[in-house]
């Protein structure tokens, strides 16, 4: 099997079927390279692939990935439309070419891209995620929250649609609903930083102590040196009543962020909170 790395921005690791290329051809290679963060090394083995074999779908989106990420974002875009003179339905070659218009500030052009992923990939849920995306940016709720069921009739687990509706359901003060989501979403893919951070944040939001802690933990055994990480683990720790354990990220975070208020703010509260205990134990203890 050839395995092909995660797109530009968004669409994940897929497997291709079987080819008769050479188990280290210069595609295997490029995959290796890309893996270890050797950009410029990758395209160059995957320019090599596509120069043998000018019908090697999976080395013209590879290629479109490591010049994307380079910032070569005109290359990467041809490269992308390499892959789809050999494969017309394409999603994933179609999904970063709309991210890459997108990013250029084409949003009609974006749009397009993302609608045709969509008939390409009719059982994928992901197009649409990013067709809501784009619509809840512009204001337009009522249009990206049909988008998004649609996604989760297509894909019921898919942790981007979940995530995703969680976001637009917080923009409408749906707390509760949000919060199901973004659950949902941390849940299926308990990787991803930007699920933990949301989960988080709505749980903080609900007063759920036990699971915006949860999330918090696991947010910033990815990111130790995110100062909005740590911020996140203190309010979970002062929301379950427990300044002491808030004391540490915060120390961290004002570290890392030093100039910030909320820290500071954060800072006096949770002193003013272990002073409280203090004095209320001395109470106590003379009593």
């Amino acid at each position: 099997m050839r395995l092909l790395l995660a797109g530009a921005f968004l669409v994940p690791a897929v497997f291709a079927s079987c080819r008769s290329a050479p188990e280290d051809g210069p595609f295997e290679r490029g995959v290796r390279l890309q893996a270890e963060g050797k950009l410029r090394d990758a395209v160059d083995r995957y320019r090599k692939a596509v120069s043998r074999d000018p019908r090697d779908g999976d080395a013209w989106y590879n290629l479109g990935t490591a010049l994307a990420a380079l910032g070569l974002e005109e290359k990467a875009r041809k490269a992308y439309l390499g892959a789809l003179r050999v494969e017309e339905g394409a999603a994933d070659a179609m999904a970063n070419l709309g991210l890459l218009a997108l990013r250029a500030g084409r949003e009609r052009e974006a749009l397009d891209w993302f609608a045709k992923a969509a008939g390409a990939a009719p059982a994928r849920a992901f197009p649409l995620v990013l067709e809501a995306r784009v619509l809840r940016g512009r204001g337009e709720r009522t249009a990206a929250a049909s988008l998004l069921e649609e996604a989760l009739r297509r894909e019921p687990g898919s942790a981007l649609a979940h995530l995703e509706l969680a976001r637009l359901l917080r923009k409408e003060k749906k707390t509760a609903e949000a919060l199901a989501h973004a659950g949902t979403a941390f849940e299926r893919d308990p990787l991803s930083g930007p699920a933990a951070r949301l989960y988080a944040s709505l749980a903080l939001e609900a007063g759920e102590g036990d699971q915006a802690l949860r999330a918090a933990r696991r947010l910033v055994s990815k990111k130790p040196d995110d100062a909005g990480a740590l911020v996140l683990l203190a309010r979970s720790w002062l929301l379950r009543g427990d300044p002491e354990r808030a004391l540490p990220p915060l120390l961290e975070a004002r570290r890392l962020a030093p100039s910030s208020s909320e820290i500071r703010t954060l800072l006096d509260r949770t002193f003013a909170e272990i002073r409280k205990r203090v004095t209320a134990g001395n109470g106590r203890g003379r009593n």
